[in-house]
């Protein structure tokens, strides 16, 4: 029997397999696809966005995220509270993250967004989370830190500006996650990243801007 089909997204939707994980570029170019494979009952539960990334920019230099990544959440009818992790301690983290269903986080720069991550122990935090049903969905920086490692990712954002010593991510994901490909802005630094990969043997998977990855345990799924 041929496949069913529903909507643009193929499996996870149509298996009724929700995902631990949705790593994607950008949600305007990728939320109409995302949303079909987020569980329903999720849009009436608690959920937290990061958006720590995006102040590492640069004060004043962050206004993209609202129609990059917040905004076209709202569209579908997400509701959310931020959360900085700039200055937080684990505890007051934790406390923030009590009964939430759904973490999201969005981009800016890498190693600020580690930084001060680890400054709260979110790592754990999140793996913890994970294990417990949470799901995770992030772009750019936020799916970043997923990696084993991000200083590849250095032509694309600044390894000095957070004075980090140790460029060691989360571990997630078995692959360093490259996004925007094909940005207006960005996809000279991702191809840069790319064809140093090729020379060095690193393990990296590059994203155009209207793809995501759906990580569900050991599958990983390109959309």
């Amino acid at each position: 029997m041929e496949e069913e089909r529903e909507g643009p997204v193929l499996a996870p939707y149509v298996e009724k397999t929700f995902p631990q994980m949705i790593l994607a570029n950008r949600f305007d170019y990728t939320i109409s696809n995302i949303k079909y494979i987020l569980p329903q009952a999720l849009f009436d539960k608690k959920a937290v966005l990061i958006m720590t990334a995006a102040y590492g920019q640069g004060e004043g230099n962050y206004d993209w995220v609202y129609p990059q990544d917040i905004d076209p959440l709202k569209q579908i009818g997400l509701q959310f509270d931020l959360l900085d992790l700039r200055d937080k301690s684990e505890a007051e983290v934790r406390q923030e993250l009590e009964g939430v269903e759904l973490i999201i986080v969005t981009g800016g720069d890498t190693y600020y967004l580690l930084k001060h991550m680890r400054g709260c122990n979110f790592g754990e935090i999140l793996k913890e989370k994970l294990a417990a049903g949470v799901i995770y969905l992030a772009t750019s920086a936020g799916a970043v830190v997923c990696s084993p490692d991000i200083d590849f990712i250095a032509p694309m954002d600044s390894p000095t500006k957070a004075g980090l010593e140790d460029f060691a991510g989360f571990g997630l994901i078995p692959f360093g996650l490259v996004p925007h490909l094909n940005h207006p802005h960005l996809a000279g630094a991702a191809h840069t990243i790319m064809e140093t990969a090729t020379k060095t043997g690193d393990f990296l998977f590059g994203l155009l801007d209207e793809q995501f990855v759906v990580v569900n345990q050991n599958v990983f799924r390109i959309f």
